[in-house]
Formats: C-alpha cells, structure tokens, sequence
C-alpha cells in the first residue's frame, strides 16, 4: 500500500512540480522494487526448505503456485526498473521518447502476467482448494477424518 501511494502521489505531483513529483513517484517505485525482491526471497526460502523435508509434505500444485508468483514478481520488478530510469532521465531522453520501449517494458509483461497465470493454471489447477491442501500424515488423516463425519463435509 505504501508503494502505491507514494506512485499516485508522485503521479498528482508531476503537473505542478516535475522534480518533487519525480522524486515520490520513484521513492515509491523502490519501495515496491523492494518488496518484491523481499518477496522472491522468501519464496527462494520456502523451496529451500521444502526441498529438504524427505517425506514431500508438499504438493506439486503448491510448489508450481509458488514459482508462478516468482516468476510474476520477477516481470513486475523488470517493469518497474525500466520505468525508475524513464523517470530518473530526463524528458527528452531515447527511453521517453520512443514509444516501443513503453508497449514491450511496461505493456507486455503485464500482458504476459494473466497469460502465465491461465497456463499454468491450465497444467496444475493451482486455483483449486484441494490441490492447495497440503498432503496430511497419518495422524492427520485420522483427525480431519473424524472433522468429516462430524460437520458431514468433504475436505
């Protein structure tokens, strides 16, 4: 939230005060550059770690909606560095005056963002309650079990 009201922010600014507006709008991209790196990390520690685990308590499903949001983050953070450096040269600069360089760093991932979701939802049904559900152990498997017959529904 912090990033993107500092990008909305810096955006109102850029009409009555280029440089102020600038300096938001790219303080609030950093923010968001940030974040994402912080989130590919965490994701990068949660394979790690289940990797490690020999009994596989995780589901193929959960690791393919996990590289999916990685990889997603990953187009995202690449659009945003190429629009900290459109907005940190100056306005006649190549990158801001060419329109290609727009469509294919800031439309084509975002075009490429729910074409990846679609495919890989396609393959792994990632979107599905049950595929999300971690595999369960034995004792596990008993307890939720007895949750079935007691409340007659189906986990």
């Amino acid at each position: 939230m912090v990033a993107r009201v500092l990008q909305i922010v810096g955006s109102s600014y850029l009409a009555s005060n280029y440089h102020t507006g600038t300096s938001v709008l790219v303080a609030g991209l950093f923010v968001q550059i940030s974040l994402f790196t912080y989130f590919i990390f965490l994701q990068f520690k949660f394979h790690q770690h289940h990797h490690r685990i020999p009994d596989g308590t995780i589901s193929t499903h959960i690791k393919m909606f996990s590289i999916t949001f990685a990889a997603i983050s990953i187009l995202i953070i690449l659009r945003d560095i190429i629009r900290v450096v459109g907005y940190l040269a100056h306005r006649g600069n190549y990158l801001n005056t060419q329109e290609w360089i727009f469509y294919v760093f800031t439309t084509l991932p975002l075009f490429l963002i729910p074409l990846i979701f679609a495919i890989i939802n396609y393959k792994y049904n990632i979107f599905s309650f049950k595929t999300l559900v971690l595999r369960k152990t034995k004792s596990e498997q008993g307890y939720l079990q007895n949750l079935e017959e007691q409340a007659d529904i189906d986990i």
